[in-house]
C-alpha cells in the first residue's frame, strides 16, 4: 500500500510542480507526472513507466502508469485538471499496491 509518506512525497511534487497546460503535446503531461512520481518514490528504486494510449483526440488523455511489476493502472488527464485532483486520482489508482520494495519509508 501506498504509504503515508509517499503520499506526502507525492502531494509536495505535485504542488510544486507547475500543473502541466494540455497545448497539444503530451510529452508536458507525461514528464510531469514521472518526475512526481519519481520524486514520491525515490527510496523505493523501482522501475516506471508512464505512457500515453492511442487515441482521438478530445478533452481526456488516457495516461497508463506501471510500477515495478504491478498491473498497469489507467489515469484519464483533462485539460485544466489541478493537482489536488490528479493526486486524488494517482493515489486512487495506487490504493491497493504495496510498495515494490516493501521498505517502510
Amino acid at each position: 500500500m501506498f504509504e503515508t509518506t509517499v503520499s506526502q512525497k507525492l502531494r509536495s511534487a505535485l504542488t510544486q510542480e507547475e500543473v502541466a497546460e494540455w497545448d497539444g503535446d503530451t510529452s508536458c503531461i507525461i514528464e510531469y507526472i514521472k518526475t512526481a512520481l519519481n520524486v514520491a518514490l525515490d527510496d523505493v528504486n523501482a522501475p516506471m513507466e508512464v505512457k500515453i494510449l492511442q487515441h482521438y483526440h478530445g478533452s481526456k488523455i488516457p495516461i497508463v502508469i506501471t510500477l515495478d511489476t504491478q498491473e498497469p493502472r489507467l489515469l484519464w488527464y483533462y485539460e485544466g485538471m489541478s493537482a489536488s485532483e490528479l493526486l486524488d486520482e494517482l493515489l486512487g489508482l495506487f490504493a491497493d499496491v504495496p510498495l515494490p520494495s516493501q521498505t517502510k519509508l
